[in-house]
């Protein structure tokens, strides 16, 4: 016996299931009458017409505070030809908010400088070296990069005070006496960057208002 078609099904939707042989209702649930069809057909589109689609809100993501940006550290060049100077400020330094370079002649601090003049917060600077003393580092210095923070490091005050105060009046930020004593040198560095920062703030306020 032949399986129905799907048109018989339509016109005899309400022929007995024996009628059919074989077929048993596994079989027969497949074949969907043709008015059930229609009926299926157009509920789907009744809902498909009323249905609307809401785009979900869209939420701009949360600014990170200020705290959750980590500073970069202070960036400090170290410059003297003593090898146990250099070797306590990298003792002192390695702290949390600071990255240290250490040079041991003036010459090396300004092939240091010059590749990147504006990389350093802070110069800490020796004033008795040989073939180039700090003054005359300095002045190099100061001719690259101009509001350049300089710390003057020396030990015979006395003898070059005339130095450290044509120095200090062509913009020296301050001076340390040597030998340098951890907390000391710590304390003088961070007050040094600290007067820095207001003098950048106190700048960048005037040329706001004259702006």
């Amino acid at each position: 016996m032949r399986a129905p078609k799907q048109s018989d099904l339509g016109r005899q939707n309400d022929k007995p299931l024996a009628d059919y042989g074989n077929y048993g209702p596994r079989h027969l649930s497949c074949f969907i009458p043709l008015k059930h069809w229609r009926l299926c057909r157009d509920n789907f589109q009744v809902m498909n017409n009323n249905s609307t689609y809401e785009k979900p809100a869209q939420t701009n993501p949360p600014k990170p505070s200020p705290r959750s940006v980590l500073a970069r550290p202070q960036r400090i060049l170290f410059v003297d030809d003593e090898p146990s100077a250099c070797a306590l400020a990298k003792r002192v330094f390695p702290e949390p908010g600071f990255e240290l370079t250490t040079t041991y002649s003036g010459f090396e601090c300004l092939e240091q400088f010059r590749v990147r003049p504006h990389w350093f917060d802070l110069i800490v600077l020796d004033l008795s070296m040989p073939f180039m003393d700090g003054e005359e580092t300095f002045r190099r210095l100061r001719a690259i990069r101009p509001n350049v923070p300089v710390l003057l490091s020396t030990g015979f005050f006395g003898q070059g005070q005339g130095r450290v105060e044509r120095m200090l009046a062509a913009g020296l930020a301050g001076f340390i006496r040597k030998p340098h004593r951890p907390d000391e040198l710590l304390a003088r560095v961070q007050l040094v960057l600290e007067n820095a920062k207001f003098s950048r703030v106190g700048c960048a306020a005037s040329d706001a208002s004259f702006a």
